[in-house]
């Protein structure tokens, strides 16, 4: 899919009429992958539900409550201080509860490794899909510039790859050619 992308956004933006061509799509995105070991966990009597919730609060976020001080309402968010979730390596540090309620390092069940991967996965109609969006020159209607794209997909998608236009263009195919009398 990333190639076929590549490819796409590439021809694209020689074609003329056509400027700024670009897809978000990103297969090398820095990624931790952080693996836990259930059979460790359930040996140390963890639940790995704890595990989990350790890893939302300490590097993400978790909303506690609202407070009230001199009239003004604020909100309390759990979460590390940034020095404590800079490194990957700082995820064996944190440390959650067992079920017996001993504080138990998460170094003791989980293995981490750097991978790379897509930032997100996008879905259109439940296949794999990654979005091309660009400008037209001025002088080059809206029009050209789909017929264009659907020449270049005609041309350089291989089987097994289709194309669906979305929000304007969507909207534009679907009205086509048709013209309101007054």
């Amino acid at each position: 899919l990333n190639q076929v992308t590549e490819t796409m956004v590439g021809k694209a933006n020689q074609e003329p009429g056509l400027v700024q061509v670009f897809s978000n799509y990103r297969v090398s995105v820095p990624q931790i992958f952080v693996d836990v070991d259930r059979t460790k966990a359930q040996m140390l009597d963890i639940p790995v539900s704890n595990v989990f919730e350790a890893l939302q609060v300490y590097l993400g976020s978790q909303y506690v409550n609202d407070f009230n001080l001199l009239g003004r309402t604020y909100r309390v968010t759990a979460q590390a201080e940034p020095e404590f979730r800079d490194e990957s390596e700082d995820i064996l540090r944190l440390r959650t509860r067992s079920a017996r309620g001993v504080s138990v390092s998460l170094g003791s069940v989980v293995d981490i490794k750097r991978t790379v991967g897509p930032d997100r996965i996008v879905r259109y109609n439940l296949y794999p899909a990654a979005d091309i969006n660009g400008s037209t020159v001025p002088g080059y209607s809206t029009g050209q510039s789909l017929e264009s794209m659907e020449k270049l997909a005609a041309q350089n998608l291989p089987p097994g790859f289709g194309y669906a236009w979305t929000e304007i263009a969507y909207q534009e195919k679907q009205a086509g050619n048709t013209i309101v009398f007054l």
